[in-house]
């Protein structure tokens, strides 16, 4: 049996990388597009195997640009039909620009 299950990016946006952690060999799925945060309408559905018709249990990576992935949590039970939010809890600080690229430039007269 198979479960259906929806990733959605609470908080910021990120790319999300999914593991199906019963498939033999395990599945990946990665969001191609960028998931908008705190928008029920944007997410990746995946759909993973199941131990017990039901549930299933994934591995979770977090993206802000979708090459460098963090684990967001390595065995995360899921449910057939649920929709999981995922949290910033696990992605890298944003950079800040440093003071000077800010700064528009001044012309000396």
């Amino acid at each position: 049996m198979v479960a259906s299950i929806k990733f959605t990016a609470a908080q910021s946006d990120k790319h999300l990388r999914i593991t199906d952690n019963v498939a033999n060999p395990p599945k990946v799925e990665t969001s191609e597009d960028l998931l908008t945060g705190g928008n029920a309408n944007s997410f990746l559905l995946v759909v993973v195997e199941t131990f017990d018709e039901k549930t299933g249990l994934v591995k979770v990576e977090v993206s802000r640009n979708g090459k460098n992935f963090a684990t967001h949590d390595k065995k995360m039970p899921v449910a057939h039909g649920n929709t999981y939010e995922i949290d910033d809890s696990k992605l890298p600080p944003l950079k800040k620009k440093p003071l000077s690229e800010t700064k528009p430039e001044q012309s000396s007269a």
